[in-house]
């Protein structure tokens, strides 16, 4: 008897004891199974939020057209810059000072030399502020002329890689996408006269007619890039009568100097009969005289401002 009841204790020992061994094996394999859930969830969320970063990069595009990929050696290389924010939230952008600052150029030239421009520093006249707030579906664009940054008298292919210094963000300050790049290229070609009266034509038109100053600023200076003197009439024409851009023109003029600036200088001088514009010029002119090597300009400069 003794026995037997020894033999049915082994039993339930050994009943209790596997018992107690498969409980902590289903434990264990529910910790392991709870544990691969929340890193398998953890990794869903991050790939999740890397899908949506990227989406908004790609749903934020800046990219640089030109109306034509061959321009006269004359003629300046008006670029447009375009932002489209595709997304569905409100994006900023701070292009520095005049919103030109904060942009930065690489420039190939046709002889393959590659050189990073200079940055630009605004000079005088009204000037604009940088940051830029871009809504929902919209598309921000603004005009550059290139010349601002470098000179194109070189005939041949030009390559043009561009990139905005600051991050493109949301309403809230978080990056979207940072130093946002872009690419484009041209070629310089001999001049073409008809061409360039067209241009300066356009331009002219848009100078007195339109009613945005930002865009008459931008085909002011434009008009003033225009290295030929079939440009002459226009920006003589440019400067009569009161216009709010004949500042910037002046000032424009005096930092290009030569012979096409004074010309167009010395008529405004003796058409105007406005104080503040003639003080603008004759400081104007002063200054070319002052800075020309040139002494047949030097005397023109002279002769005028003692008539």
């Amino acid at each position: 008897m003794n026995f037997i009841k020894s033999k049915i204790t082994a039993i339930f020992v050994s009943l209790l004891l596997l018992s107690s061994v498969g409980c902590n094996v289903n434990l264990q394999e529910l910790k392991n199974v709870k544990d691969f859930t929340a890193k398998e969830a953890k990794s869903n969320q991050l790939v999740a939020l890397k899908k949506t970063e990227t989406n908004m990069k790609s749903d934020v595009q800046i990219m640089a057209t030109l109306d034509n990929s061959q321009i006269g050696v004359a003629e300046p290389v008006i670029v447009k810059l375009n932002v489209e924010n595709k997304t569905s939230e409100t994006i900023k952008l701070d292009f520095g000072h005049d919103r030109k600052e904060n942009l930065k150029f690489i420039l190939t030239y046709p002889n393959d030399e590659r050189s990073e421009l200079p940055q630009y520093s605004a000079t005088g006249g009204l000037i604009r502020i940088g940051k830029v707030i871009i809504k929902p579906g919209d598309t921000y664009t603004q005009e550059l002329v290139l010349n601002e940054w470098a000179d194109f008298s070189q005939k041949g292919k030009y390559l043009v890689e561009g990139q905005v210094i600051t991050p493109i963000t949301d309403a809230a300050g978080k990056i979207i996408t940072s130093n946002p790049k872009f690419k484009f290229d041209f070629e310089i070609v001999p001049d073409n006269q008809e061409s360039l009266r067209k241009l300066s034509e356009k331009l002219l038109d848009i100078i007195k007619e339109t009613d945005s100053y930002e865009a008459r600023a931008s085909a002011a200076n434009a008009l003033t890039r225009i290295s030929s003197p079939v440009v002459i009439p226009y920006l003589k024409e440019a400067l009569k009568g009161n216009n709010q851009t004949d500042p910037f023109i002046i000032n424009k003029l005096r930092e290009m100097g030569g012979e096409i600036a004074v010309e167009v200088l010395i008529s405004a001088y003796n058409d105007s009969p406005d104080s503040e514009k003639l003080a603008l010029i004759i400081g104007s002119l002063k200054t070319i005289e002052m800075n020309s090597s040139d002494e047949n300009l030097k005397m023109k400069i002279q002769q005028a401002l003692s008539s």
